[in-house]
């Protein structure tokens, strides 16, 4: 369904929000701080990324159906559940996945 191309482009984007990123998400809950064990991205945070890149403003499911989900198939990009919140977040699979 997507072409070589479309998906380089999808993984150069991911990647350029997810480099931007300097350490892990963190939050206090109950008193503890409880943090990601890597750098990832939420789709919230993808929704926020689209529209200062590039002006549009997209709904978490766009965003997922647009850029994840392709990324997810090709297996450039893994999901997982997030230590802190209920929420998906999203590691690039290739070298560019870090750890803090």
């Amino acid at each position: 369904m997507y072409g070589p191309t479309y998906r380089i482009g999808l993984m150069l984007y991911f990647l350029k929000i997810l480099d931007a990123k300097t350490e892990v998400d963190k939050k206090t809950v109950d008193g503890f701080e409880k943090s990601e064990d890597r750098i990832a991205l939420t789709t919230v945070q993808l929704v926020i990324a689209t529209k200062e890149m590039q002006g549009k403003t997209l709904t978490a499911q766009q965003v997922y159906e647009t850029y994840l989900q392709p990324l997810m198939k090709a297996g450039f990009i893994d999901s997982n559940r997030s230590n802190i919140t209920s929420v998906i977040i999203y590691t690039g699979l290739l070298a560019w996945s870090r750890t803090p």
